[in-house]
């Protein structure tokens, strides 16, 4: 009989890989695809793997002007991993300040920046989007010292199944934890494009400062966390 998993919310040791803020992220990467795809021009915001196919698809059918609104997203997240990256070699090694915090506060800004772009310019807002979700994507890739993705469900639920095997095997509860872990991120996700959806057909442009709030939060979190780490006892 399976127990009642026990889900550690908060976790001391590293913020930025703990489990609340792995919901955060991925409440905030499910809302932009749904922000994107709905009110910026059937783009997807994270999943690139998406744009890719529809620009295949563009292309077979020869239409090359709507197929250069899915190049752009693409070309965007590849410099926003490469920026990232850099910001990681120049700022890891910071006391007092994370350098991923620096990576979801600089994309925050920039999805309030979306907010204030018409429509006209969707091309640079879904490339700015896909910057954004890119640094997301390149900085947070563990969530309590096991692979995790903000925005590629499928690598979180063959995560769980894993784990859930796994645990049929050797009756470890730590297993069944993770798995659910997992699961909750994806059921978070799908949720969180469901609302971004709705949210993008009432508020319309503006809808893109809910996931900048969830990220001012995240990075809040993180800084807390960080200095009662650090506080003398």
């Amino acid at each position: 009989m399976i127990k009642l998993p026990k889900i550690k919310l908060m976790d001391f040791t590293d913020p930025s890989e703990s489990f609340l803020l792995a919901v955060i992220l991925a409440a905030a990467g499910g809302f932009l695809d749904g922000y994107t795809y709905i009110g910026r021009g059937n783009v997807f915001a994270n999943t690139q793997t998406g744009n890719l196919i529809l620009l295949g698809v563009n292309m077979a059918r020869g239409r090359l002007a709507a197929s250069i609104s899915y190049i752009v997203p693409v070309t965007a997240f590849l410099l926003g991993t490469y920026i990232t990256e850099k910001i990681r070699i120049r700022y890891g090694g910071l006391k007092h300040l994370g350098w991923r915090q620096i990576v979801v506060a600089l994309e925050a800004l920039v999805l309030i920046l979306i907010s204030f772009m018409p429509h006209y310019s969707d091309n640079v807002a879904n490339a700015m989007v896909s910057f954004a979700c890119a640094m997301q994507f390149d900085a947070f890739r563990t969530m309590n010292g096991v692979p995790f993705s903000s925005t590629l469900s499928m690598t979180n639920m063959r995560g769980a199944i894993e784990y859930m095997t796994n645990y049929r095997e050797d009756c470890d509860t730590e297993k069944i934890s993770r798995s659910f872990e997992y699961l909750i991120t994806v059921l978070v996700f799908t949720l969180s494009v469901f609302i971004g959806s709705r949210l993008t057909y009432k508020y319309d442009d503006s809808a893109v400062l809910f996931p900048a709030s969830m990220l001012l939060f995240g990075a809040l979190i993180m800084f807390l966390k960080k200095r009662d780490k650090t506080a003398p006892a």
